[in-house]
């Protein structure tokens, strides 16, 4: 009877030792989850913002070449009217130096 009664009591506390581990366990999951929802969603602004970001850049470049082209466009313009004026010149000076 007396082993009996130490058989059980050594469950009973191997019981208690179960159960004080399966809350350690418990609390340290709980706590687990928490920080995994906390990253997912500083994840989740960091995914907002970095496509913000990228959007804007995109924007920008766009921007950028929109005005490279009208720069470029006005070059091709203005080189166009130095021809014209340079044109002109000499006509005029031949014109004058026939008079």
């Amino acid at each position: 009877m007396d082993d009996l009664r130490r058989t059980l009591s050594q469950l009973r506390k191997k019981l208690q030792k179960q159960a004080s581990e399966m809350n350690d366990l418990q609390l340290l999951l709980e706590n687990q989850q928490a920080r995994n929802e906390d990253l997912e969603k500083k994840q989740r602004k960091f995914d907002t913002e970095l496509s913000s970001f990228r959007a804007d850049a995109t924007r920008e470049k766009d921007e950028r070449e929109r005005i490279q082209k009208e720069k470029d466009r006005q070059q091709s313009e203005m080189l166009e009217k130095e021809a014209e004026l340079r044109v002109s010149c000499y006509v005029l000076r031949v014109t004058h130096s026939q008079e």
